[in-house]
């Protein structure tokens, strides 16, 4: 994969609408990170490729995931909101491998039972899905424990308390710490596929923050609805950044309907168990919206 890094246009603007044409804009050059995720989309291998969520997942490098989402989805004027969490329990000593030999994830297993503070998780097929020679593969490679929210807004509340109670040993508990809630926005100028299409992306800066924010730039495939990544970006967490033509004019409108822009904060932190090994806490914040080519 390649790393980009050159300067970029961050728009100095009043709010725009969510489908607003925009012109006459002020604007003042900004340094980002591009990463290049799919040169080639009919050929690359993506472990869970470009999930529900809108983000890129990886192959895991820890023992045990514990994660908590809440997403939006703005799209053709609509949003819709869910809340989830997931926690994983992988065996790192059972790797799985495609056709080619290469490594696309790894087996998990059912160690316990897992509580969402009060509630307890379900147990669910673990899929992962990746490309191999242009055609979507899914396999089922063990099991996750799920929680999903009634009311989306659950997952943003402070003081999240995770429980792991395994066959054997104590009980182990984890608080999750909330990122701020991204909204975004975004309004567009010039047509689809012309010289001077660009888009400004607007979203609630967080102060309090590291002050880098980390989107993605994918694409819905026409043929069969499913995303696709194209660039993951970071940028300063300042509230605005304009996306020149140049970059949204590579993803090819005769194989993709629509652009989607994927927002997203999150908390990271670590644990070590003595019965979990590794662990990997993950709290996320994603706002994905798309946008027709």
């Amino acid at each position: 994969m390649a790393i980009i890094t050159f300067s970029i246009l961050l728009m100095q603007c009043q709010e725009p609408g969510p489908t607003e044409l925009v012109s006459g804009l002020t604007d003042q050059s900004d340094e980002i990170q591009i990463e290049l995720l799919s040169p080639e989309p009919e050929k690359n291998v993506y472990s869970n490729g470009y999930d529900s969520t809108g983000v890129t997942t990886s192959i895991p490098d820890y023992s045990t995931l514990i994660s908590l989402t809440h997403v939006k989805n703005s799209y053709k004027g609509i949003t819709s909101k869910f809340g989830y969490s997931n926690t994983i329990f992988y065996n790192r000593n059972k790797p799985v491998y495609n056709l080619s030999n290469e490594l696309v994830g790894y087996q998990s297993e059912i160690l316990g039972r897992v509580m969402f503070n009060s509630d307890t998780a379900r147990v669910l097929f673990n899929r992962i899905s990746y490309l191999e020679n242009g055609i979507r593969k899914d396999t089922v490679v063990g099991f996750r424990h799920a929680w999903f929210s009634r009311d989306p807004e659950d997952v943003l509340k402070p003081n999240i308390r995770i429980s792991f109670i395994p066959f054997i040993g104590r009980e182990k508990s984890f608080l999750m710490e909330q990122p701020v809630e991204i909204n975004g926005s975004l309004a567009r100028r010039g047509e689809p596929g012309t010289d001077d299409f660009e888009v400004i992306l607007s979203w609630n800066p967080d102060k309090s923050g590291s002050g880098e924010l980390e989107f993605i730039i994918g694409a819905k495939r026409r043929n069969n609805g499913e995303k696709f990544p194209f660039y993951r970006i970071k940028t300063r967490d300042d509230g605005r950044l304009l996306i020149p033509g140049n970059i949204l004019k590579s993803i090819p409108r005769d194989r993709f309907s629509a652009i989607i822009f994927t927002l997203y904060r999150k908390k990271i932190s670590s644990s070590q168990d003595n019965n979990l090994n590794d662990v990997y806490l993950l709290s996320q914040s994603i706002h994905n919206i798309g946008i027709e080519i």
